[in-house]
């Protein structure tokens, strides 16, 4: 993030991910490829969940919630990202996506 906490880029376009198991028995992205980029993870920072109603959607279902897992990656490369799984759905139709670069190099 800048120096007022904005990100630097927002993104919000589909990924592929490839995943592996964390010391924790959750699974969390390994790798991931944008736009003919891949990007290796060197460490996941942090995970988030997000259950909220999309913007002007009238709170009625949970079935109307988002239902995303967040996560705050450092690539090898040093760079930060936020990638989220879309978990909408059945699993056949879960979605990787990523959302935003938070810093290009380091961690603020």
């Amino acid at each position: 993030m800048d120096a007022d906490g904005t990100p630097l880029r927002l993104i919000q376009e589909p990924v592929t991910v490839e995943t592996a198991p964390r010391p924790s028995g959750l699974v969390a992205p390994a790798r991931f490829r944008h736009r003919g980029e891949e990007h290796e993870v060197a460490e996941v920072l942090r995970t988030w969940q997000d259950h909220g109603y999309p913007h002007g959607t009238p709170r009625r279902s949970w079935l109307e919630r988002r239902h995303r897992t967040y996560f705050r990656l450092r690539t090898t490369e040093g760079r930060l990202f936020d990638l989220y799984l879309d978990r909408t759905g059945n699993r056949a139709h879960w979605q990787w996506y990523l959302a935003r670069e938070v810093a290009s190099r380091g961690e603020p």
